[in-house]
This record gives structure tokens, C-alpha cells and sequence, in this order.
């Protein structure tokens, strides 16, 4: 099945913000911030490459337009 996947900077939230933040149960069950590194133990390897790939191009500044992970070696947060 295809899939579109989009990734939005947020910028950073006060603490105010982020206490207003409110979830549809049917969708999510949490939120929490982490950092990259923290991601890479929680997430599987394909789905965190492609994270690696999200920060990337949000470094650069410039829009990525992906079709499968980067290859491993390919760590910008590494």
C-alpha cells in the first residue's frame, strides 16, 4: 500500500505550549520529545535511517525528497 509521510518543524515549544497539547485517543496514546540519539533504540533501523534523513535535510535547509533509507553509513547525528 503507498504511503505519503510528511515531517513538520514545530519549532520550539514553552512549557506552556506543550502543557495545551492534547492527543486523539483513537490515534495516539503519547507524545514525548527525545533526542536523535534516543530515537535510535526506540525506533526500528529502516524507520529511524529515515529519520536520520528528515534531520538532514532540516540542517540544510533544504526540502529531501525520499524513496527508501539512506544507507547506514549516512549518519548525520551519529
Amino acid at each position: 500500500m503507498p504511503v505519503c509521510g510528511y515531517v513538520f518543524d514545530g519549532g520550539v515549544l514553552t512549557p506552556e505550549q506543550q502543557a495545551r497539547i492534547r492527543l486523539d485517543p483513537s490515534e495516539h496514546t503519547e507524545w514525548r520529545f527525545e533526542t536523535a540519539h534516543d530515537w535510535r533504540r526506540l525506533m526500528q533501523p529502516a524507520r529511524y535511517q529515515r529519520l536520520r534523513q528528515v534531520l538532514r535535510a532540516h540542517r540544510s535547509g533544504i526540502p529531501l525528497y525520499l524513496e527508501r533509507p539512506a544507507a547506514a553509513a549516512d549518519d548525520p547525528v551519529a
